[in-house]
């Protein structure tokens, strides 16, 4: 029988496990204590509503979904547990946010290689909107017309 992972909106005690997922990419020359209180008192992340893909092992992966405007999201903080990754757990959080979003538009800043994005089906927004050299803004669907949205600077 196959295991069941599914997402749903974090709680409270979610919070350190999923901060933790992401400290050896954002919090790399901070100390533990040091990145924990940065994370609980982000301004930034009360903004947003917290999803975490789990399944009876455990918390996965987890993202930040900012509401830019009523039919416009804004993906963020995309980390996966390292003992769960390179399994699929992240494409498989953000398909199902996909879904369970379906009919808007989304948009995050990719600071990896857009290539995983893409294989959701995300694009890269033309040249023009790029705003940083460190980060690839992407949307998704393809279809979408850029030029009549308000493209993010960042969230």
């Amino acid at each position: 029988m196959p295991i069941i992972k599914k997402i749903r909106k974090a709680r409270a005690a979610d919070m350190e496990q999923i901060y933790l997922m992401g400290k050896d990419a954002w919090g790399q020359n901070e100390t533990l204590e040091q990145y924990l209180t940065e994370c609980r008192t982000s301004v930034k992340y009360e903004k947003g509503t917290w999803y975490v893909l789990e399944s009876p092992e455990g918390l996965l992966s987890s993202c930040i979904i900012y509401k830019l405007n009523p039919n416009t999201l804004g993906i963020g903080s995309v980390a996966t547990g390292m003992a769960y990754r390179n399994a699929g757990n992240a494409k498989l959080m953000l398909r199902q946010i996909l879904a369970l979003y379906k009919g808007r538009l989304f948009y995050l800043f990719s600071d990896i290689d857009p290539a995983f994005y893409q294989s959701i089906g995300f694009s890269r927004a033309p040249k023009r909107f790029q705003a940083y050299k460190e980060t690839c803004l992407m949307y998704y669907p393809q279809n979408s017309d850029l030029t009549k949205q308000l493209i993010p600077q960042y969230f």
